[in-house]
């Protein structure tokens, strides 16, 4: 009933948009992979100074992970994380995270409550505003709900004062709202 009679126009989505840019902002996203090691484990730096130099001398970090890595997940895919979300790993990781680049892609020892790590940089995504084209449908649905919802609310307050001024009979109402 209030959808026929409500429209959205291209100038309010656009205005939708202009003001709510943050929302259609991505963050940026590291893919990165870890092997990681016991921080318990006797031989530990041995094993640090070991991978340090297999990597130096161009031995691939996914065989590595599979190698030494105790995560017994993500060594499946040869120690690959994914996509990571800045604030989801702790600031010792992202702080080590985010001073890798394909020009230094090995991280220093982290140490966490998990373990060690040694981080290796796979991928960034900075981030960008997604084009208005690809989320306008989203807006105007958003829109179209909130101007039904305002319709409906206006009509509600409208019945209410017509059936309060016209309490002894609903001829009115019926007649105004039919």
């Amino acid at each position: 009933l209030f959808r026929s009679r409500v429209k959205v126009s291209s100038e309010e989505v656009k205005d939708y948009y202009d003001n709510n840019l943050a929302a259609y902002t991505s963050k940026p996203l590291w893919r990165v992979a870890h092997i990681l090691l016991d921080k318990q484990d006797p031989k530990l730096q041995e094993k640090i100074a070991t991978i340090k130099q297999q990597l130096a001398a161009g031995k691939d970090f996914a065989q590595l992970a599979k190698e030494y890595s105790i995560d017994t997940e993500s060594v499946k895919k040869g120690g690959d994380l994914g996509w990571v979300i800045p604030g989801e790993l702790g600031d010792k990781l992202e702080t080590a995270i985010s001073s890798l680049s394909k020009q230094q892609p090995n991280s220093q020892p982290v140490t966490t409550k998990y373990g060690v790590h040694l981080l290796h940089f796979l991928a960034k995504r900075e981030k960008h505003l997604e084009p208005l084209n690809l989320v306008a449908a989203e807006i105007k649905s958003v829109l179209l709900e909130h101007k039904v919802a305002e319709e409906y609310s206006a009509l509600r307050e409208q019945i209410g004062i017509v059936a309060y001024e016209a309490s002894d009979t609903l001829d009115e109402l019926s007649q105004q709202f039919a």
